[in-house]
């Protein structure tokens, strides 16, 4: 709770001073993001109609849960190929999102309008409110498959 209280005064007289104070109590809570998931962990690129023999979805949806109208920033690594597996950034989406339960859908494309390449990446969710108060980053790991 914080609490800020206020106080006049002038140089006239005042007949009631018990009107000369407030003060208001607000309950603040951080902001965060939480319930960060995948539908799919692994999923084709791009927006063509699965063929029967592929039973791999295209596309996923990205969910999060907000305490708080706030800007959410998914940032993609890209998995290096290295012996130590090392992370190497892609590019970003950024989407102003309400208070509650949210899904994003994603087919690969960034907010750029480039394309991710196929491998496995890793998505770091950030959620920053018009206050410039920012959540916990939330991480999970997606794996893209060949359109």
């Amino acid at each position: 709770m914080l609490t800020n209280s206020f106080r006049v005064s002038g140089r006239a007289a005042d007949p009631n001073s018990s009107d000369d104070t407030a003060s208001i109590s607000v309950r603040v809570t951080p902001l965060s993001l939480t319930g960060f998931a995948s539908a799919h962990k692994r999923f084709r690129l791009g927006t063509r109609k699965p063929r029967p023999t592929r039973r791999v979805a295209a596309g996923t949806r990205l969910q999060f849960r907000l305490s708080a109208p706030a800007r959410v920033t998914l940032v993609f690594a890209r998995q290096a190929k290295a012996p130590h597996a090392r992370f190497v950034r892609a590019g970003a989406i950024s989407v102003n999102s309400k208070a509650g339960a949210r899904a994003l859908r994603f087919r690969g494309r960034l907010s750029n309008g480039r394309s991710l390449r196929p491998g496995n990446y890793r998505v770091t969710a950030t959620a920053k409110d018009s206050f410039g108060n920012t959540s916990k980053p939330r991480r999970l790991t997606l794996r893209l498959l060949p359109a």
